[in-house]
């Protein structure tokens, strides 16, 4: 009886304790997933240093972690004409600014197709894209999607438009070929009312001539 009872305890040891290692591994593979899955949640607006500017839509920050983040300036769209005043603007604000936030929409796509991530570009509390639209340097986009501040930005854009700031001033260039064009067309008329009534004159004079020689 002895042995049989023997025999059953060392059983009994060599199945539970498998059970009870396996246990173990399946609790801690659950915590290692749960860490995981912090680690790959992103924040929804972190702080920033400058670090360069890309062109005029686009910069370089790093976060706390002293990670590389390559962004793009959400909500907004920069003519060509004026890229080059418009990087230069961007770059002189950033370099001069304390304290720069990003904020990530959740109404927006994550990256662009160069990878760079959208998102809202905060200096000393104000928002970038704003400043850039109110100051006449940029439109707003033309994407549907209806971002956080796309109605800040669409209120900017009217008060630019009416102060006719930056791209919303008249051209200089493009202002004086209309009046040329107006001066040319205003000539082109009085040069046919001239021609008309010289003409005019001519027939009368004519046929007075005409009249004269057959009372001869």
């Amino acid at each position: 009886m002895k042995k049989i009872l023997s025999f059953v305890m060392i059983l009994s040891i060599f199945i539970v304790s498998p059970i009870n290692t396996y246990a173990e591994e399946v609790e801690n593979n659950k915590v290692e997933v749960k860490e995981t899955d912090k680690e790959k949640e992103e924040p929804k607006e972190e702080k920033v240093s400058f670090v360069q500017c890309d062109d005029s839509k686009s910069a370089k920050f790093r976060n706390e972690d002293n990670e590389l983040i390559n962004v793009k300036l959400l909500g907004i769209t920069v003519p060509d004409k004026t890229e080059e005043e418009t990087y230069e603007y961007i770059c002189d604000l950033l370099k001069k600014t304390d304290d720069i936030k990003l904020e990530y929409d959740e109404s927006s796509e994550k990256t662009d197709s160069y990878g760079r991530r959208y998102a809202w570009v905060f200096v000393d509390d104000l928002l970038l894209q704003d400043i850039l639209v109110k100051e006449g340097y940029a439109n707003i986009s033309s994407q549907i999607a209806e971002y956080k501040y796309m109605d800040d930005l669409k209120i900017s854009l009217d008060e630019a438009k009416d102060k006719e700031k930056g791209i919303w001033k008249p051209d200089v260039e493009e202002k004086e070929k209309e009046n040329d064009k107006e001066e040319t067309a205003k000539k082109s008329v009085w040069n046919k009312i001239v021609t008309s009534v010289v003409s005019f004159i001519d027939g009368i004079l004519d046929s007075i001539l005409k009249f004269i020689e057959s009372m001869l």
